[in-house]
């Protein structure tokens, strides 16, 4: 995996029924290959090849500006990149589907809720979970 100086991937972590029992191997459901992005001249991510299995969780650590956001802009197809590939839940793709979207987690550096009192979006959002 190449990634940019400063970028920095945590090592996996198993969580759940998946940790107290290891499996031969779980399924990949998340793979990037190659992936690259530039806004203008900056090149935000270079490479990046990452593979994540069932039951794990992965975490960016870096610098301001090293490419974990767009990293992960990236791998929820927010954005799409400039090269390489990403195969999500058995699928490429080149933005994420809703029902994608059900089968993962993520949550964003910036939350907000609009339109609505943060208390009262916050017990209807919980209650949807």
């Amino acid at each position: 995996m190449v990634i940019e100086p400063g970028l920095e991937m945590t090592m996996p972590s198993k969580m759940g029924p998946a940790a107290a029992q290891e499996p031969a191997e779980s399924p990949v459901v998340l793979r990037a290959s190659e992936l690259k992005c530039a806004f203008g001249k900056v090149c935000a991510v270079d490479g990046l090849d990452l593979s994540v299995r069932e039951g794990e969780i992965y975490g960016f650590l870096g610098a301001n500006g090293a490419g974990k956001t767009t990293a992960i802009r990236l791998l929820m197809g927010i954005i799409k990149p400039d090269k390489g590939t990403i195969e999500l839940l058995g699928k490429r793709t080149r933005r994420t589907t809703i029902r994608q979207k059900r089968s993962i987690g993520y949550v964003s550096q910036e939350q907000t809720f609009a339109n609505c009192h943060w208390k009262t979006s916050l017990s209807r959002w919980s209650a949807t979970l």
